[in-house]
Order: C-alpha cells, then structure tokens, then sequence
C-alpha cells in the first residue's frame, strides 16, 4: 500500500515561492533546495535567477555554463556586472629553481567583453527584466585603458528589453574614453530611473540638435528627448581615483572637441531645457553631484527646484565613500 504524501509534498507552488523567498540572499541554499525534488527545483530557481550579480570572472562562466532557457533568463528581474580585476596564473621560478604558478591581476580581458556582448543578446531572452546594473571600480583606473567603454556599454543599452525601467552605469575611471549619450538618450523613452557615473558625457543624453551655438546656452537647434516615465535622474560629475579624491571631474565628450572643459555647465542648462520642456513629466529628482577641489562633500545640483545643496563624505575606514 502506497503511503501518503507529505505535507511538504503537496504545499502549493505560491507557498513554496514564499518560503524560498527566504532564502534569497543564500544561494546556496536555494541550490539544495533545487536539488531536492522537481518540484522544488522548479521553484527554487526561479528565485535563484531572480537577482543575478557577476563579476569579471563569473560572467564569463555564466554565458558558457548557464545556457539561455524559460528556467534562467526568463527569470532575471534584475542584472548587476561589476567589472573588477581579473586573477591569471603565470609560472615563476622560486629561489630554489622550481617552477610554481603565482595569481597576477590584471586588467578584464576580451574574453570578459565578448561574454558582455553574449549577454546583450540574451536580453531578448529576459522578458522579466527591470534593472541593469553596469560598474567599474576606480581603485585601478590604468587597467581600463584597453576597454572599448563606447561599444561594450552602448551595444547592452540598446538591447536592453522594453520591461527594463532602471539603468544604472559607474565608469568610475579618469582614463575610459565614453561616449553613449545617445544609447542612453535613446532609452530614455522606457526608463524610470538613471543613475550615471560617466568619465565624459554631454548633453546629447538628454536630447538632439547639440551643436554649434553659444558657449554654455542651449542652442536653438537642440531638442529634449522624450522621458514620460523617467521618476529620478542622478548624475555624478565626481570622478575618484587614488590619492585624487574629487579633483578630476566629468568631462565633455571627446565627439565635441570645441567644447572641452568640464561638462557639468554643458549639462546642467540642457536638463534645465528638459525639465522646462515637461517632455519628463514624471520627473521628481533631477539631480547633478559635483565637487570643488578636494573636498569633503558632494555639491547636489536640484535642477527641478534651482537649489544647490551639500552632501558630507564620512571617512570609513581608510577609504572615503558616499554616503
């Protein structure tokens, strides 16, 4: 005589989501519970994959072992990249003649940029997706000096899914050549939040027609974009990088050579243009992060309101960070 299933056997799959829920900042626990039965692992994984974070190494591991399917990317909600060194191993030979393998870090490969470029394809794939999260830490600006920044991050924001509504980039380096004003201008339309931390920008973000016109105003020609869900705009014209804390700032883009010079006066009476244009009627934070020499706070520009505000910087640690 058979016996009677569990109770745990016959918990609906709304429940069971609920109790795995639980368990989403652990995932490994979420693997066992995958590993449990069929029914669980259905379940299990769907919360596994709701919230992916890679790093240089992993996202090169996911693209190649965790093949697109209705069970992986169509559950990723959101998709954070945080483009740290990379760690290679190199033989050294030892003081007594040996040879052993040392790990050197270096800078992210072309292995980890086409894995990008194979993740921008599957966004297709991600009907669920709401978040994009790209970042580059500055603590070693040199090692960015042979990352294509234009073609990387505008080929992932013009692919991204027209459920994506939060987009956020750090580019956090002096030395990274960026210009994707207009992959960003052109998602505009779908986005209700945006974050940027760019080494140079201009107001092409947020809007056509800048051209040749005055040398800070906004010329006739230019055009705002279209944003009728954006809900908050930050822009962080402060670029930290060792032992320079808040002395380098945002510049133009190298696409406008007559312009050179920090961008944040370009921008700021363009997004003015913006808000003034009510083509952003949505928008509540419109706001540019800037500094003066070095500095303990941020300088917040509300351009909404024409106020100008300032944020401290605490010493955590050795390091100083946002708060």
């Amino acid at each position: 005589m058979a016996s009677a299933p569990s109770i745990v056997a016959t918990l609906p799959s709304e429940l069971l989501s609920l109790i795995f829920e639980h368990l989403s900042n652990t995932p490994r626990g979420l693997v066992q519970c995958m590993l449990c039965c069929r029914t669980w692992h259905d379940e299990a994984q769907a919360i596994l994959f709701q919230h992916v974070a890679l790093s240089s190494s992993t996202a090169t591991k996911y693209t190649k072992l965790c093949p697109s399917s209705p069970n992986t990317d169509a559950k990723i909600q959101s998709l954070t990249v945080h483009l740290d060194d990379v760690y290679q191993s190199w033989p050294k030979r030892t003081r007594d003649g040996s040879i052993r393998d040392v790990r050197v870090r270096s800078q992210p490969t072309h292995e980890v940029w086409h894995a990008l470029d194979v993740l921008s394809l599957r966004f297709a794939a991600m009907p669920k997706l709401r978040s994009l999260s790209l970042a580059r830490p500055s603590d070693r600006p040199r090692l960015l000096s042979e990352w294509n920044v234009d073609s990387v991050i505008g080929r992932m924001i013009s692919k991204l899914p027209a459920t994506c509504v939060s987009l956020e980039i750090d580019v956090n380096t002096a030395e990274a050549k960026t210009h994707v004003c207009p992959a960003v201008r052109a998602a505009l339309p779908q986005l209700e939040y945006l974050r940027l931390r760019l080494s140079s920008i201009c107001p092409e973000i947020c809007g056509e027609g800048y051209g040749p016109g005055p040398a800070i105003g906004v010329a006739e020609t230019f055009r705002p974009a279209s944003a009728p869900y954006l809900k908050q705009c930050v822009i962080n014209m402060v670029i930290d990088t060792p032992n320079q804390f808040h002395q380098l700032g945002t510049r133009l883009c190298s696409a406008n050579p007559p312009r050179a010079g920090p961008a944040w006066p370009h921008l700021t009476n363009h997004l003015e243009a913006l808000h003034d244009a009510e083509t952003a009627p949505n928008l509540v934070s419109l706001w540019i992060l800037t500094a003066r020499g070095i500095t303990t706070c941020y300088i917040r520009h509300d351009i909404g309101v024409k106020k100008v505000t300032s944020m401290p910087v605490r010493q955590i640690g050795d390091l100083e960070r946002d708060i």
